[in-house]
């Protein structure tokens, strides 16, 4: 019933007292469908305050006083019958148009594409088969029989060489392996041949190998086999002590490469596998091997140069002739990890007729296809535009209907094409703008309500009559099962002083129910407007012993508002669902939270005008004592005037003898001042009858 768990005291929870709209209602969002209130009062003046005049003619004529032209004056369903030929029609023509130049671009560059990653993809492949020569090379260098002294101890060179000839027959590629002193005299060889050098001092890819590096010779044409090979050295390092005591040297044939390029190529296109300068080594034309490509692709020659992967149509010359327009593909021939850079790249050829050539047929095809189309189209178009007028007319039937406040109008839904939408949508309005009405009526009922109550609360200052109206109404309004004021003593411990609750449900005002530990945050919250929704009680996080209460009491879903009273919070006003689970609208937690605000400032009048009548009464009673003391005194001194006359009345006579009594008040003043004035009177008098004694004896 209340919210005083300190960990869940954001949950659910609206500060609505620095957030108020224009009309004094809560900003507060819903679960509800939201409408605006301008919509509101847009509607409710349309369809409440307006006045409906019929229409003087049916939906489908037309109402203009202007001069219709020819289109105008044609029925929806000839107008949705040339449409649907136009539509039907015009853009099926377009399309095959735009589809045959947009294909023609797509295939082109799917073709350009294709060439580009074949080319890309045998780039790598020679790069992978060239790194794979190389992990070998290293791989023999590394072998123990050629690092290992102790190894060659007991390992002849018959038996060293038996292992390399091994080699070449495991891996297949190579036509000799040897090994060098570093005098580049040769050790021991797999294979023997007359007119192979004696001595490789003077070759490149020796020195490199001398001085610790791997190397990969270019192209060149060997000496033992008259073929066009690639050679590949490594240094042999001592295991022992790290240095270099030898050089191992492996041959392998162009041939060997150009199998994996056909393999990969096929027959489909020409391939052209180039040196560092730029020369073919490797050539599909066989007569093209050794020719220069700036003589034989001199379009093309800048791209190559540039090292980068490019793509163009450009003329090859054969024997001075220009051959007809070809699609040239160049990638470099990378190195893959630390193998050293070859600077070798690859030109991948097909003729512009065999690479674009399924573009001619695909013109034709689209061409005759989208005649067909079109005449296909035209036709369903028809039979589709004259089909869809008649739900279309319906729904026009149906908004007119609307239009005129018949919102009980409802379309016959089918399927779930635009016009289904269409109609649900419509009908969709229609329950909305009644929903609308109902919305409106219920917050009209409850703004009346409210200022009924407003009225009646200030009609009374008598706090129990104040707090009963406010849990009564408040629990008509919300139609909810339970109201309760929970009244806050001086030290914020709290009981439920007022209750208004269906039959039936447990009494909340019998549970004496108190919860002295509210946290301090949460009653300033309180004081500062915080109202706490909770749509199921089980899930809100409240503290065990609140929720055995609100278990007893079979709530299920509470709102909580608070109720100030000037600065100081009164207590809270809490309504209760406990049959069923309920979603707070921001509506019912306005009419609440509203209710709570008038019962705070009906409260504050109520104790404004008690203690104005205590202080009257205090101030009625003082005055009233004050007079009366003021009478006493009066009567008082009176008396004690009469006194002090009846004292002093001899003195009349003569009597000078007479003392007045001296009190502490006023009148002892004067009665003192009688005794002066005798005593002077009686000294007077001595003197008097002395002076007339005097007088005598003389």
């Amino acid at each position: 019933m209340l919210n005083n768990d300190s960990n869940n005291s954001s949950k659910g929870e609206i500060k609505p007292l620095n957030s108020s709209n224009g009309n004094g209602l809560l900003d507060i969002q819903s679960n509800a469908k939201p409408i605006a209130y301008e919509q509101l009062q847009t509607v409710k003046a349309e369809l409440l305050e307006r006045e409906f005049e019929p229409l003087k003619s049916a939906p489908g004529d037309v109402r203009s006083s202007k001069k219709s032209n020819w289109w105008q004056q044609r029925s929806l369903r000839t107008k949705a019958t040339i449409l649907g030929i136009l539509l039907g029609t015009l853009p099926v023509v377009a399309v095959g148009v735009t589809a045959f130049y947009f294909t023609d671009r797509a295939i082109t560059e799917k073709v350009v594409d294709n060439q580009r990653d074949q080319t890309i993809s045998l780039s790598s492949s020679v790069s992978q088969f060239v790194f794979e020569r190389y992990g070998d090379i290293q791989a023999i260098a590394n072998l123990p029989i050629l690092r290992n002294r102790k190894v060659q101890a007991v390992v002849p060179i018959p038996a060293r060489v038996k292992v390399l000839q091994d080699y070449l027959r495991f891996y297949g590629v190579y036509d000799n392996i040897l090994v060098a002193d570093l005098n580049g005299n040769i050790l021991f060889q797999s294979t023997k041949s007359s007119t192979a050098p004696e001595n490789l001092a003077e070759a490149d890819y020796f020195k490199s190998a001398k001085s610790g590096q791997v190397s990969i010779s270019q192209p060149e044409i060997s000496k033992s086999t008259g073929l066009n090979s690639v050679f590949f050295s490594a240094p042999i390092k001592d295991s022992v002590t790290g240095e270099i005591v030898a050089v191992v040297r492996s041959q392998m044939a162009i041939l060997n490469l150009e199998d994996r390029i056909k393999q990969f190529v096929g027959g489909s296109s020409d391939y052209h596998l180039l040196d560092r300068k730029n020369q073919l080594f490797i050539a599909s034309e066989v007569e093209q091997v050794g020719a220069n490509t700036k003589e034989l692709f001199p379009d093309f020659a800048y791209i190559i140069e540039s090292r980068e992967v490019g793509i163009s149509v450009s003329k090859e010359i054969i024997n001075g002739v220009a051959s007809a327009e070809k699609l040239f593909t160049y990638a470099p021939i990378l190195k893959v990890g630390r193998m050293p850079d070859i600077d070798w790249g690859l030109v991948i050829q097909v003729d512009e007729d065999r690479a674009f050539g399924a573009q001619i047929a695909l013109g034709q095809n689209l061409a005759i296809g989208t005649s067909i189309a079109a005449v296909v189209a035209g036709i369903l178009a028809t039979l589709i535009a004259n089909r869809a007028t008649k739900p279309i007319a319906e729904a026009a039937e149906a908004v007119f209907k609307i239009g005129l406040g018949d919102l009980d109008v409802r379309l016959n839904v089918d399927g779930e094409d635009e016009i289904a939408m269409l109609g649900g949508n419509i009908n969709l309005m229609a329950e909305q703008l009644e929903e609308l009405l109902d919305t409106q009526k219920m917050e009209t009922d409850r703004a009346n309500l409210l200022a009924a109550i407003a009225l009646k609360i200030r009609q009374t200052l008598d706090l129990d009559l104040i707090c009963n109206t406010i849990v009564q109404e408040s629990q008509a309004g919300l139609q909810c099962d339970r109201v309760v004021i929970y009244r806050f003593n001086p030290d914020f411990s709290g009981y439920i002083s007022h209750e208004s609750v269906l039959p039936g449900l447990p009494l909340a005002i019998e549970d004496l129910m108190g919860d002295p530990c509210i946290p301090k945050e949460t009653i300033e919250a309180y004081k500062n407007g915080r109202i706490v929704p909770t749509n199921d009680v089980n899930i809100s996080g409240y503290h065990p012993d609140h929720m055995a209460l609100l278990y007893r009491l079979k709530v299920k879903s509470n709102l909580v508002v608070p109720i100030v009273q000037g600065l100081d919070l009164f207590g809270l006003l809490v309504a209760h669902h406990c049959q069923d689970f309920h979603i707070w609208q921001s509506s019912e937690i306005n009419f609440l939270a509203q209710l709570g605000i008038q019962a705070g400032t009906a409260i504050e009048q109520a104790g404004f005008v008690e203690r104005l009548e205590v202080a009257r009464s205090e101030a009625r009673m003082e005055a009233d004592a004050g007079a009366e003391q003021q009478k006493q005194e009066k009567e008082l001194l009176q008396r004690r005037a009469l006194e002090l006359l009846m004292e002093v009345d001899p003195v009349s006579r003569g009597d000078l003898t007479v003392r007045a009594n001296v009190t502490a008040d006023e009148v002892g003043t004067i009665a003192d001042s009688y005794n002066a004035i005798i005593r002077s009177l009686r000294k007077l008098v001595t003197e008097v009858q002395s002076a007339s004694q005097s007088v005598s004896n003389t």
